[in-house]
């Protein structure tokens, strides 16, 4: 451009207008470059132009990779927001992150409950808008090595801890645990412990007692009826410890598609009932079956079994003498009902709700007589939601009881609905 500028401009004596012409058009032309450039640059989508000189082609390719790269971190930091929000709604405890001056940057929908926070109230003074005392004190103590558990929060009953982590430089977040289920738990624990203590200790003292009498009459052979009570208590005590360890083994394991089969319910109420027939003898109990045929659920049978049975010997448990128990067995509303109904007293309706806990009693004196060690309704409440079913309770005062497996229905029924 230079050179055909000084060229045109030599017939008039004019090299440096040439010069200058030449210069302004080269300005023009990039200018025009320049325009082309921004032009495409507002249109996310467009590809480069093509009439673009290579030093224009070049830094358009370059905006082009940092203007993907912009992109890609964009949607990377969406992702990550997105993440963090259903994380954040997730967490099951309030959660409150707060800056060096504790002014709240951030709060989860737990939190927003809990402490009545509203969205204006980020950039606020924690203190100001929780009025709490201990809470108060504790963030401005700033000794963050225990928790602060209160007994009473924001007006409810229940127990919270509160717990401060420190983050980044300054940064603080502090979570409210509600501590409820935790005490409730730890409380069932220690009933559980000192019920199973009872349990024990009590087969133990008379077994323990008679063999103190035998001690002191030493070389006199026991009667037949002493050695009997024995044996009875040492069996209770054995059954409770199998109901225990069964217990325990239905909590800590999960049932896989390798233990699973088809069981035929015709198949698995006949031996539940032949096996029952030895509980009757004395009490001269008839144990009748009625059901469809063909009719199966998915499960592992010898748990199916251990459920079918407690249901029935506690059926003929609470029966009377004489009286019938009924395993029976339907298709209904598309599910599998297998039921053992007896003609007992029955059961108020203030203790059906608590019937699967364990060591609970209706009739704890007759549970014992019989050999009952108050945890046969909740193995088998255990079983049946290993299997996907529940537990049916229907009960009328003086007119007997109904127990009502219900199971899921089949996996072909449940994809067709």
């Amino acid at each position: 451009m230079v050179a055909i500028g000084v060229v045109i401009g030599l017939p008039f004596a004019a090299s440096s207008l040439g010069l200058s012409l030449a210069l302004l058009l080269f300005l023009l032309w990039h200018a025009r470059q320049w325009h082309q450039v921004r032009k495409w640059e507002r249109l996310p989508q467009a590809p480069i132009p093509h009439n673009l000189a290579p030093v224009w082609r070049k830094w358009a390719a370059e905006l082009a990779d940092r203007r993907h790269q912009a992109a890609q971190v964009k949607r990377e930091l969406e992702r990550l927001q997105r993440k963090f929000e259903a994380l954040s709604v997730a967490l099951p405890d309030a959660a409150v992150a707060v800056d060096s001056e504790l002014r709240i940057e951030w709060f989860n929908e737990a939190a927003e409950s809990l402490l009545d926070l509203q969205a204006d109230d980020q950039g606020r003074l924690l203190v100001h808008v929780v009025r709490i005392p201990e809470l108060v004190q504790y963030l401005q103590e700033g000794d963050f090595a225990l928790p602060l558990n209160l007994e009473t929060f924001a007006g409810a009953s229940h127990p919270v801890s509160i717990q401060v982590s420190t983050f980044g430089r300054h940064a603080r977040l502090i979570t409210f645990r509600d501590l409820t289920q935790e005490i409730r738990m730890n409380r069932l624990r220690q009933e559980f412990v000192a019920n199973v203590s009872h349990e024990i200790k009590s087969p133990l003292t008379v077994v323990t007692g008679y063999l103190e009498t035998f001690e002191d009459h030493a070389g006199k052979p026991p009667e037949q009826s002493v050695i009997r009570e024995m044996s009875r208590q040492c069996q209770r005590m054995r059954s409770l410890v199998d109901d225990l360890l069964e217990l325990s083994r239905l909590e800590a394991s999960e049932l896989s598609d390798h233990d699973l089969q088809d069981v035929d319910l015709a198949h698995l109420a006949g031996e539940v009932r032949h096996e029952a027939q030895t509980l009757t003898s004395e009490a001269q109990h008839t144990i009748e079956v009625e059901g469809e045929a063909g009719i199966q659920v998915r499960g592992r049978p010898e748990e199916l079994y251990s459920a079918l049975f407690n249901l029935v010997s506690n059926a003929l448990r609470y029966s009377p003498d004489g009286g019938v128990v009924t395993i029976g067995w339907q298709r209904k509303n598309d599910r599998i009902r297998l039921a053992v109904t007896d003609q007992g007293v029955g059961i108020k309706k203030d203790h059906i709700a608590r019937l699967a806990e364990r060591f609970y009693r209706v009739d704890k004196a007759r549970s014992r007589g019989t050999g009952g060690t108050g945890l046969g309704l909740a193995i088998v409440k255990h079983i049946l939601q290993r299997h996907g079913a529940r537990l049916q309770i229907d009960s009328e005062w003086g007119k007997g009881s109904t127990f009502t497996c219900v199971f899921p229905p089949p996996m072909g029924s449940r994809k067709g609905r």
